[in-house]
């Protein structure tokens, strides 16, 4: 006798619990502790060897600019990809229940609204309804677009970010 995985309400599982989310979030804690590693050796001080002084320019050459410190951007990378797929992955699922929702919404009030006119509750302006819907559109456009940029400015890999989105719209 076989087991089926639990579900949640609606016969959805978590996204939490795909496999796909587990794997990047491990490449985050590998990013996470490589960062750290990297940043731990920016700040310890350079061992000096004899002969050679302390204060060449030689030493600070790769871990200070303009008295900063800068870690390799090879550490925080992998921390990126996966930080990058989990954010995509969770707006592709929450994208997918957003959309269904809506549908299921507006059928409702489509069905309503025509079971009204129907019995002659109510009648209705179909110019004026027409006009406030394509600025409605318009105007959600364009904060689609502005929600876009905002999003791919904080996801650093496009790539990763599309994937995950990719794959949590299709979780079911």
């Amino acid at each position: 006798m076989t087991e089926t995985p639990a579900k949640s309400i609606g016969g959805e599982r978590p996204p939490w619990k795909a496999k796909t989310v587990w794997v990047a979030m491990a490449l985050m804690l590998l990013g996470g502790g490589l960062w750290l590693k990297d940043h731990a050796q920016v700040n310890s001080p350079a061992p000096t060897t004899p002969g050679r002084s302390q204060f060449s320019d030689s030493s600070a050459s790769d871990t200070r600019s303009n008295g900063r410190h800068e870690l390799k951007p090879s550490a925080p990378a992998t921390f990126r990809f996966g930080a990058s797929y989990v954010g995509g992955f969770f707006l592709g699922w929450t994208f997918r229940r957003f959309l269904k929702m809506t549908l299921l919404l507006s059928g409702a009030a489509i069905a309503l609204i025509a079971l009204g006119k129907r019995f002659g509750w109510f009648d209705l302006d179909w110019v004026a309804i027409e006009g406030h819907v394509r600025h409605s559109f318009a105007w959600l456009q364009g904060e689609a677009g502005a929600f876009k940029q905002f999003v791919t400015g904080y996801l650093p890999s496009a790539g990763a970010a599309g994937v995950g989105a990719f794959l949590g719209f299709r979780r079911k």
